[in-house]
């Protein structure tokens, strides 16, 4: 009954009060040229967010920018 109480209170404290933060990321991919990546991340609030990132270039510079899911940020620039 000890062991049973004590594996049950382990259980809680990993799954209910933990403070980590998941997260996926995925490959660099590309959509109408731009080239982007995302990540899939879950808080300790439990918050589901997306965040996305393109590359964006100029003459000399490459840089990771966040955006939107319409990666619309790389996109203006790109046009200008």
């Amino acid at each position: 009954m000890k062991n049973t109480l004590i594996l049950l209170l382990i259980c809680l404290t990993n799954t209910c009060f933990a403070k980590d933060t998941f997260f996926a990321k995925s490959d660099i991919k590309r959509k109408l040229g731009v080239q982007y990546f995302w990540i899939y991340q879950v808080t300790d609030n439990n918050e589901h967010k997306m965040i996305f990132h393109c590359l964006f270039k100029d003459k000399d510079t490459e840089l990771w920018i966040e955006t939107d899911s319409n990666l619309s940020d790389c996109k203006k620039r790109k046009e200008s």
